[in-house]
């Protein structure tokens, strides 16, 4: 239990960098496979996710009323349920879809929903 203390900046520092490493590696070996997206669904990816994104928030939020009435608790239900990431999303797919020649158009939308939710989640944090 010392050892652990004593290194837990390097534990957390260890897997921060390995987390990196293996979204880096799906994003390249997605890429380097060409998005194989045409730029007319791109863009309706980019009209469509916000609002599925807002949607799942207010849905949520209406969710975690009827549950809970500690807005400490609804605002981390809320927050936890509408989160989707690339750290566990991409190797996922990665693993499940390898090798297809649609694995572009598969990440497609978690590689623009995983950076649109960072950033509506640090514009409403206070």
């Amino acid at each position: 239990r010392d050892f652990r203390k004593r290194r837990k900046k390097w534990f957390s520092r260890t897997s921060e960098t390995a987390l990196v490493l293996v979204v880096l590696n799906t994003f390249s070996d997605t890429f380097s496979q060409g998005l194989s997206v045409p730029l007319d669904q791109v863009a309706s990816l980019f009209a469509i996710l916000p609002i599925f994104y807002a949607s799942s928030v207010i849905a949520m939020l209406a969710v975690s009323r009827a549950v809970t009435s500690s807005a400490s608790q609804r605002v981390a239900a809320t927050f936890t349920a509408t989160q989707k990431t690339l750290a566990f999303g991409l190797p996922l797919m990665q693993t499940v879809f390898g090798g297809t020649a649609s694995m572009g158009a598969i990440t497609a939308p978690l590689l623009i929903y995983h950076p649109m939710q960072m950033v509506a989640g640090a514009l409403m944090q206070p």
